[in-house]
């Protein structure tokens, strides 16, 4: 998960866009998928400042079936291996989404889940890897997370250069969903084949 840093000053020219509501008050929405948020709102004509960092959500846990690191993210591992469609959906129904790769200190969590629960995979195709959200359905060889964005706009592009000969290899130019492999990187495989998969939950206000 990586931070960003957004200073913005509040000059009048801007007082329609980011929402003005009256004497020094401005509301402002910003939704940056997977990242922490630094928002730092500056006024030049009273140099009145404020900031609100937006991040994983650190009060009350929200679902203990969760792994939760702060400044990393919110994370679990279902070992009742799924295809990728299924995976997502029941991501969604826990109030989460698949995971997005950020880092590799997020890859070096997600790995030690993985490696630490592989014994316990049911019904997976293999138990060497685990789908996470992404996938290149829309042209071959441009891998976007589930959310329209770039993989290399997320921190973590890794693809694996060793795992079956090097990754992605598009076997039988049919493998269009992404997973991460139990030695580290990212490999596509088969969206209908059944894997483990990560769930991720939305970054939330602190």
């Amino acid at each position: 998960m990586r931070s960003t840093i957004i200073v913005i000053a509040l000059l009048g020219i801007f007082e329609n866009q980011l929402g003005f509501i009256g004497a020094n008050e401005y509301d402002l929405h910003l939704c940056m998928n997977n990242r922490t948020v630094t928002t730092k709102i500056i006024d030049s004509q009273d140099s009145y400042s404020c900031s609100c960092k937006v991040g994983p959500y650190e009060g009350p846990v929200i679902r203990d079936d969760y792994v939760h690191m702060p400044g990393i993210g919110s994370h679990k591992l279902h070992t009742e291996a799924k295809s990728w469609n299924d995976a997502r959906k029941i991501c969604n129904e826990e109030g989460g989404h698949l995971a997005v790769i950020n880092s590799r200190e997020e890859e070096t969590i997600l790995l030690n889940m993985l490696n630490a629960s592989r014994n316990n995979i049911t019904n997976a195709t293999n138990t060497e890897v685990a789908f996470l959200g992404i996938h290149d359905f829309f042209k071959e060889g441009e891998w976007l997370t589930i959310f329209g964005h770039s993989i290399h706009s997320t921190g973590y592009a890794n693809w694996s250069a060793t795992y079956w000969g090097g990754q992605p290899d598009n076997k039988n130019k049919n493998q269009n969903c992404g997973a991460l492999i139990y030695e580290g990187g990212l490999d596509d495989v088969f969206c209908h084949e059944s894997y483990a998969f990560f769930c991720e939950l939305p970054l939330s206000c602190t």
